[in-house]
């Protein structure tokens, strides 16, 4: 959640904390942080001091530690809502479902959290990769 640049950390949204990111400083004033997508995920004024923590309270809304996620119910419908133009969107979470029976209800609330990030085309064809080759398998967020 923090990223470190020249002596200081800058906060990044949670959802990309072990995350790969890209760094951009504008004017050398002001650092740019990208997500590997190359969306803008977050903006600092840059300090020329050194060891600060500058951090951005709207990185952390909605963090919760890994013991706490929307209940299962809650996170199939922020997917459908947000997808509902996706005619696959109900197969691809009961498909999550099924190959992650001990806890779908925590891999739904994660995949739902990471899609508040991808444009409305790119949410649709990233469920798709996982219903193409029918895998939801390790080290992947699917």
């Amino acid at each position: 959640m923090l990223i470190a640049y020249k002596g200081n950390k800058y906060s990044v949204p949670h959802y990309f904390a072990s995350k790969e990111v890209w760094l951009r400083v504008l004017y050398g004033t002001t650092l740019q942080i990208y997500s590997s997508k190359n969306k803008l995920i977050a903006s600092h004024n840059i300090s020329m001091k050194k060891g600060e923590v500058i951090l951005n309270k709207e990185h952390f809304e909605g963090y919760r530690n890994d013991n706490q996620f929307d209940s299962l119910a809650i996170s199939i419908s922020r997917l459908t809502k947000r997808f509902a133009n996706y005619r696959n969107i109900n197969k691809f979470v009961e498909n999550v479902k099924v190959a992650k029976r001990i806890n779908p209800a925590y891999h739904l609330y994660k995949i739902a959290n990471l899609f508040e990030y991808y444009d409305d085309a790119d949410g649709p064809r990233s469920c798709g990769i996982p219903l193409r080759y029918m895998y939801y398998g390790n080290g992947r967020v699917f």
